[in-house]
């Protein structure tokens, strides 16, 4: 049996907005179920409008290598991505932050920033997607403190410029 699309993309009448996913859990669990019984496996619970299961789930792939594998586009309107470890630590005072020099070094040799994958590795392994968005926010927050600093740095080389060009005026 296969699961298609709506004809129209009306709302669907029911009591809350939350009735087409547990309209959508108890066709899948009857799908699930079926087919479990059939091929003698069980493991799968609808426990409110939540479907469970202690297995690996698969998408368009028979060999899922985590709990959700999809082989194919995933559309949504909102992903929750949850980290323990979120980069705020860069704007302690303990943060060492790595110099342009230092970067720039890395960037000729590597071509790549410090602390991301070659391409060889996303290509092998894939981009996790919450370690990629914590590096990226953590790239972000540095380039603002080099910014602030090179503001800083531009402020003295601008004040210093006006004092040498008092010194430096014809004197009636």
């Amino acid at each position: 049996m296969r699961l298609g699309r709506p004809a129209s993309r009306a709302p669907l009448p029911g009591p809350s907005a939350r009735w087409p996913v547990v309209a959508w859990a108890c066709a899948l669990t009857l799908l699930l179920g079926t087919a479990a019984r059939e091929s003698g496996e069980a493991g799968w619970e609808l426990q409110g409008d939540a479907l469970s299961t202690q297995r690996r789930v698969g998408i368009g792939t028979r060999s899922p290598q985590s709990a959700l594998a999809v082989k194919g586009a995933i559309t949504a309107q909102e992903l929750n991505v949850t980290l323990e470890d979120w980069p705020d630590f860069v704007f302690r005072d303990a943060y060492s932050l790595m110099d342009l020099e230092e970067i720039a070094r890395h960037v000729r040799t590597e071509r790549r920033l410090p602390g991301f994958p070659t391409a060889d590795e996303v290509h092998e392994h894939g981009a996790p997607l919450g370690e990629t968005t914590r590096l990226l926010v953590q790239k972000a927050e540095e380039l603002t403190l080099h910014m602030i600093e090179l503001r800083r740095e531009n402020a003295r080389l601008a004040q210093r410029i006006r004092a040498l060009e008092a010194r430096a005026e014809p004197r009636e």
